[in-house]
């Protein structure tokens, strides 16, 4: 049983690294486990960006199971999904061209877009206009590059685990999340000059890095958690939820 895990990027995966014992394939260009035998681990970019990577590594592995890994936002302040809480999917919706893939067991629909969004208002019209609960940037567009190889329709299944990493009431932060990429490799300098361009200054700086922790952790946990159920079952469990077949069920919306 190959599995391959893909995030969008590499933050998203440097904390599953962080928590697993992995080894870098040279020749693959990705990371394997050390633990779980055929489990490897790269990112797909933002949007899936590195599109050239991914096909080479189904063509070279051929996955019965992958795992797509990443955090979602939340589109409506009413809605009760917190920061970390595991969101279960039940229909996927590519926003440029409204194509809805069906899967499940879940309860949610998460839209996949074209940029990040953060602003409230502009997540609150796409929660109107597709009815959608939380948004990302890969998931519709993973299934249907999945769904090109047409060995996939039939053998394989991609399981989505979508933690909620942002809400609209914390937008004024993620307008400056750029600002603290790679923060543990920044000097004590450039982080006291990160912090005053914050709102609330070091106050904003060290509520937008809580937020991101913990939505971090709950991903690398929830993510584990789910591949050592795959392993002890040998296939995913159906309670996993957010199941899907690459192209099976498409419709327009």
């Amino acid at each position: 049983m190959n599995v391959l895990l893909l995030t969008g990027i590499k933050e998203e995966l440097k904390k599953i690294l962080d928590n697993h014992s992995f080894y870098y394939n040279k020749e693959l260009h990705c990371y394997c486990s050390k633990i779980y035998p055929n489990l490897w681990a790269s990112t797909t970019g933002p949007g899936l960006k590195e599109r050239k990577k991914i096909k080479k590594l189904l063509e070279n592995l051929l996955p019965e199971i992958i795992i797509n890994a990443g955090l979602v936002g939340v589109l409506d302040e009413r809605e009760n999904i917190q920061i970390g809480d595991l969101v279960k999917i039940g229909t996927i919706i590519k926003q440029s061209n409204s194509i809805q893939f069906a899967g499940g067991p879940g309860r949610y629909t998460l839209i996949t877009v074209n940029q990040p969004i953060f602003d409230p208002i502009e997540k609150l019209d796409l929660k109107y206009e597709f009815k959608a609960n939380v948004c990302d940037m890969e998931a519709a567009h993973l299934i249907e590059l999945v769904g090109n190889y047409e060995i996939f329709k039939k053998e394989s299944y991609i399981l989505f685990i979508k933690i909620a990493g942002d809400r609209p009431e914390n937008s004024y932060l993620f307008e400056y999340e750029h600002l603290i990429r790679n923060w543990k490799q920044k000097k004590l300098k450039e982080k006291i000059q990160v912090a005053f361009q914050f709102p609330e200054k070091i106050f904003g700086l060290k509520k937008l890095l809580k937020i991101k922790e913990k939505a971090l952790n709950s991903l690398s946990n929830y993510t584990l958690d789910a591949i050592r159920k795959i392993y002890e079952h040998k296939g995913i469990p159906h309670n996993l939820g957010s199941i899907f077949i690459p192209h099976e069920e498409v419709n327009i919306l």
